[in-house]
């Protein structure tokens, strides 16, 4: 069985079984409160009936002519024969001879026959107990109301006793009494069947719990995935079912768009790449045949170092942007060890250090701004990248003779590093996708400038694995600003 069909099926032979106890338990209380009210009702017709017979027995209470015993067991032990009017009463009240008695069927092991004064004393008892019984509930009730019954358990025999009094014309009471086996002691004696029976119950449980598990736990066993709206078992199931299929959606959707984009980018790299490589083999191959003069070898020879470069820089740049994806895919197992306590200020001062010689071939001058602690938690590496990727985008799309300002502000929730610069702009249907792969507002500028088209690519994916916001402000003619807000260090 699987995990999920013995659960149920667990499950299911627990109700089971409780309900086949339940059941024994309620048998048991009914045959025990049954027994118990017949033999009552026995015991009380029994009493009514050896009344009847001794009132109408005219020697039932001769006086003896001598004050011997009558009756087996009887005797004069504890009796009154003189003081109180209850003595007066029952002086002469002794039970008539045991055949009266014997006659019914009574005084015997299993019947109990009594006869008891007012004050409590035994004036007859059929096994022989002389013992005062002016305490017992059921003479108590017979004097007072002429007929009284009481229950009582022996913990120690196991036992239940049954007594039935009624008050006789002299005053007098007659009392029966007899005992009844306790179920534990009838299962006891039965104790083969019952168990032969207790265990065919749990047999039938058994049987019933592994059909029902099963009969429960196929619909769940076959459930199709793939179509999860098609599965029609259970009306419980239909919140669940309608999530996996939104879920199987969106995976669907994500999937498609991550093969969308993987084609997008092999097409874009092929491109690119095959630019470049034309130039280069075309040029090598013109100096390999002599074609070119002597005094333009060295243009030549610059022309293809310059695609090279570019060559090389779109290498890095897309093994940066697979390098993103990757400590984005995994962020929490990937860059909980490279995560640190980063200064921007110092990343901008040596980013524009390190760009200077481009900037000055453009006449374009930095301005380095910066206000408060500017420190964010981050990797040093994508950071260095995404502040040196916006700074030479600022400086590529300038005007001659323009600028380009870093600011960096701290404020109480974030820090934010903008870069500002005074070029050519971006028009506004450009600026949604200004930061896709390979996305050039103006193609041949960016050629001429040897763009890669990667560059806001790299920025947009750095600042989503650092949870920091991204924002654009660009007019054409009138510049570029790019923020990003990284959220407060500590």
């Amino acid at each position: 069985m699987t995990s999920l069909s013995k659960r149920i099926f667990w499950a299911v032979f627990s109700v089971t079984l409780a309900f086949v106890l339940a059941g024994f338990g309620f048998a048991y209380w009914a045959l025990t409160d049954t027994l118990q009210r017949e033999s009552a009702q026995a015991l009380a017709d029994d009493t009514h009936l050896l009344k009847q017979a001794l009132e109408a027995d005219e020697g039932a209470f001769a006086a003896p002519a001598s004050g011997g015993d009558v009756g087996a067991g009887a005797g004069d032990a504890g009796a009154p024969t003189s003081g109180t009017s209850d003595n007066a009463v029952v002086a002469s009240s002794r039970l008539a001879p045991a055949s009266t008695i014997a006659a019914l069927g009574l005084g015997t092991a299993n019947v109990r026959v009594t006869q008891i004064a007012p004050n409590g004393s035994v004036l007859y008892d059929s096994r022989g107990a002389q013992e005062n019984h002016s305490d017992r509930p059921e003479v108590i009730a017979a004097l007072s109301a002429g007929e009284g019954s009481a229950t009582r358990y022996s913990e120690t025999l196991g036992e239940v006793s049954l007594y039935h009094a009624l008050k006789l014309s002299d005053g007098s009471v007659l009392r029966l009494a007899t005992t009844q086996n306790h179920m534990l002691q009838i299962l006891n004696a039965l104790y083969l069947p019952a168990l032969c029976i207790v265990l065919l119950m749990i047999a039938v449980a058994l049987v019933v719990a592994r059909q029902l598990a099963r009969r429960l736990a196929a619909p769940l066993l076959t459930l199709n995935l793939d179509a999860p709206l098609d599965n029609r078992v259970y009306e419980e199931l239909d919140p669940l079912l309608q999530r996996m299929e939104a879920q199987r959606q969106a995976i669907a959707a994500q999937v498609e768009e991550a093969a969308r984009a993987r084609r997008e980018l092999t097409a874009n790299v092929s491109h690119e790449l095959k630019t470049p490589l034309t130039v280069i083999s075309g040029y090598a191959e013109l100096m390999k045949t002599g074609q070119v003069a002597a005094s333009d070898v060295p243009y030549f020879s610059d022309l293809i170092y310059t695609e090279a470069r570019h060559l090389q820089q779109l290498v890095e740049d897309v093994l940066v942007l697979a390098q993103l994806d990757e400590l984005g895919a995994s962020a929490a197992a990937n860059t909980a060890e490279k995560v640190e306590l980063v200064d921007l200020r110092a990343l901008a001062s040596d980013c524009i250090d390190r760009l200077a010689p481009f900037a000055d071939q453009h006449n374009i001058r930095f301005h380095l701004e910066a206000t408060g602690d500017a420190q964010v938690f981050g990797t040093r590496p994508t950071l260095e990248s995404m502040l040196y990727n916006l700074c030479e985008n600022a400086i590529r799309y300038n005007t001659e003779g323009g600028s380009v300002t870093v600011t960096l502000i701290s404020t109480d929730t974030a820090t934010e590093l903008r870069v500002t610069d005074t070029g050519i702009g971006i028009a506004a249907e450009d600026q949604e996708r200004i930061f896709e792969r390979f996305y050039r507002v103006d193609k041949t500028h960016s050629r001429q400038t040897g763009g890669t088209g990667l560059g806001l690519a790299i920025v947009k994916h750095g600042a989503l694995l650092h949870g920091a916001d991204l924002q654009l402000l660009s007019s054409p003619g009138a510049g570029t600003s790019v923020t990003v807000s990284f959220p407060k260090a500590g």
